[in-house]
């Protein structure tokens, strides 16, 4: 976002390069008439009426997938979780999350974004439902940002999106 950005000004000598990164020096960093809470108001205001797919299968690991769907929330965003097991899904660790809608009611023209959790379980279904597939590669036909975390970039490679860098679970690579 343009409002973060940040104008390097110079470094004082005598400082730790730890400092120097943390910015603790006022003359390292300086921010553009942008008090903290003008750039809280700008992001908020940058994210609101975007919504977010996140499609859950069974298997899936629940940090990743209830974390985001929060920390994207309070962040404005609106996020529709989408079940592919059904309504209630069951975590890798046996939690249990009920889902928004079914991922079969799912028009992707009415997201800007798609975020697949990762755990292996759900990961695999994700990579083998046709739906979800079909879902991500239209969301990457039309350039809208497609994320995955952990084991989940196996099912971008499914669906022949995934691209030459990425980031993943250390096993993953063997299965892709």
């Amino acid at each position: 976002f343009p409002y973060t950005t940040l104008f390097r000004s110079g470094i004082k000598k005598g400082l730790r390069r730890s400092e120097q990164s943390l910015g603790r020096n006022p003359e390292v960093w300086h921010r553009r008439n942008c008090t903290p809470n003008d750039l809280k108001a700008k992001n908020k205001e940058f994210l609101m009426g975007k919504r977010v797919l996140l499609p859950l299968a069974n298997g899936f690991e629940e940090i990743e997938a209830v974390a985001l769907a929060d920390t994207m929330r309070r962040g404005g965003l609106d996020v529709v979780i989408a079940g592919v097991d059904g309504e209630v899904l069951k975590g890798a660790n046996g939690i249990m999350v009920v889902s928004d809608t079914d991922i079969k009611n799912v028009c992707s023209a009415d997201f800007d974004m798609i975020v697949l959790p990762g755990g292996y379980g759900g990961t695999m279904t994700l990579a083998e439902n046709e739906t979800v597939q079909r879902l991500i590669k239209e969301f990457d036909g039309a350039r809208k940002t497609v994320g995955a975390i952990c084991a989940a970039p196996i099912a971008l490679d499914r669906a022949g999106v995934l691209k030459e860098e990425y980031t993943c679970y250390p096993g993953v690579p063997d299965v892709i």
